[in-house]
């Protein structure tokens, strides 16, 4: 395997006059099969399932069972396993622009905190009542989902936001981020984490960023220590790291191959900042 696929909704089946892509679990499954493989997407991902099985999100491994709600953030690498070959649920994938801003009022995307800081918690186990009210809410979106009836459009944003909320609620039960999404610091971060997610092939310097946003290399720091307790430097290595980390656990790419990926000047400077970083070889790390 090259480097890990990107998939874009369209590399699924896609109606016209559609909003967002849900689909029955079983029936998903089935239809795709290659998403049994690691891959990314370039879109939000929420499955509802009252099935067993394991979510492998990057290197960590999520046994769910039950009622669970998952979200998986583009640009993150999964795969999942069920443990029955029927397994039950929906699957709902979204672009960010279904939600835009209006005025000066930020959009729902912008107002969630799971949605912008990076979570531990990409599954949520739901309570009868949570579970019968997400339920409600996916069937309204698949039932006016591309139907021309006036207001279908409206109709599924508004209840789209609706099941953000219910999984927004139980990120903040467990304490997902203490950063107040009205906040100026919220704005700056979420700017910083989405250039950090577009660049970090490329831009390894806190004062480019800092330079793109407008704002002084201090503030920058002071801006990651407040809400995520880490400088952006370090934020900036770990996000090239998570990526080597993927390339070699996911893929069958050469060290060299790598380095060239993720543009390091060549392959002594890779193994020096993995090992450096982690403490165990390249090689001793996919081989464990």
């Amino acid at each position: 395997m090259k480097s890990l696929p990107v998939f874009s909704i369209k590399d699924f089946e896609e109606r016209a006059g559609e909003l967002v892509y849900v689909s029955d679990l079983k029936e998903h499954i089935g239809k795709y099969d290659f998403i049994g493989n690691p891959h990314k997407h370039n879109f939000h991902l929420l499955l509802l399932t009252e099935s067993e099985g394991n979510h492998y999100v990057d290197f960590v491994n999520h046994h769910f069972s039950g009622y669970t709600l998952h979200y998986l953030a583009p640009g993150r690498a999964h795969r999942w396993i069920f443990k029955s070959e029927k397994p039950k649920g929906r699957v709902i994938f979204f672009y960010e622009d279904l939600f835009g801003s209006c005025g000066n009022v930020p959009s729902v995307i912008e107002r969630l905190s799971f949605l912008n800081v990076p979570s531990p918690y990409p599954i949520h186990n739901l309570t009868e009542e949570d579970w019968n009210d997400a339920q409600w809410c996916v069937g309204k979106i698949e039932s006016q989902n591309g139907s021309m009836e006036f207001g279908a459009d409206i109709f599924v944003k508004n209840t789209m936001e609706m099941l953000l909320v219910i999984f927004e609620r139980l990120s903040l039960k467990k304490g997902v981020s203490s950063v107040d999404p009205r906040s100026r610091s919220w704005k700056e971060l979420r700017r910083f984490q989405l250039l950090l997610e577009r660049n970090f092939e490329t831009r390894h310097q806190v004062n480019w960023y800092a330079d793109q946003m407008n704002v002084s290399t201090s503030r920058l720091k002071q801006l990651c220590k407040v809400c995520m307790s880490d400088p952006p430097g370090r934020m900036i290595k770990q996000r090239r790291l998570l990526e080597v980390k993927r390339l070699l656990k996911m893929t069958s790419m050469s060290f060299s191959q790598i380095a060239a990926e993720l543009n390091f000047t060549d392959l002594a400077h890779l193994s020096h900042f993995f090992l450096k970083s982690e403490g165990v070889t390249m090689r001793e790390f996919r081989e464990a």
